[in-house]
């Protein structure tokens, strides 16, 4: 069975975001300090920030479509708007955001919502619905390229690779004045 949810009514991309830069930074402050000795600089950067960016999500309004539907002896139309990404991205909530939440839900690759078929001004209420998500997943997208764009320009990520580098060269440099021979766990 298909779960509906809100469409972009879930959780702010704005916590979201707070939490994806704190978890970059942990992974810095606590990597490997093989690893850092090994990478340099931007390799290293340049991964986590990859890892770390939004994958945009795809909805195509141009290529929207409908099926009637009967569900629980009521007659429906199911628009559809062919959807490609993270589901989950469908829940975030945007920073600037148009307040009408949709239950909607993600089939065979389209984001789907149901309207009864006789509903009074049918065209302007599917109208209305497919506006509101579009301008809701504008904001999204445009709030996930900024956090992207900020990502790639965030001078804290560089300091605190120079600060665990730094740590890992100290560590390495005592492991190097021992009298025996390190070898690495297989």
């Amino acid at each position: 069975m298909t779960r509906t949810f809100s469409v972009f009514g879930g959780q702010s991309i704005l916590q979201i975001q707070r939490s994806r830069e704190s978890e970059i930074h942990d992974e810095i402050r606590y990597a490997d300090y093989d690893e850092i000795l090994e990478n340099d600089n931007d390799e290293y950067l340049d991964g986590l920030i990859a890892e770390y960016s939004f994958d945009l999500p795809e909805l195509d309004f141009d290529n929207q479509d409908g099926v009637k539907r009967t569900k629980r002896n009521r007659e429906l139309l199911v628009v559809r708007i062919p959807f490609e990404g993270d589901e989950q991205q469908l829940r975030w909530q945007p920073s600037s955001s148009r307040v009408s939440y949709y239950d909607c839900y993600v089939e065979d690759g389209y984001l789907c919502f149901d309207i009864p078929r006789d509903t009074p001004n049918l065209s302007d209420e599917i109208q209305d619905r497919v506006d509101a998500i579009q301008q809701n997943f504008q904001s999204l997208q445009s709030d996930m390229e900024q956090f992207n764009e900020q990502l790639q320009n965030m001078d804290s990520l560089e300091r605190a690779y120079d600060s665990r580098r730094e740590e890992a060269e100290e560590h390495q440099e005592e492991l190097d004045n021992l009298d025996f021979e390190i070898q690495d766990d297989e």
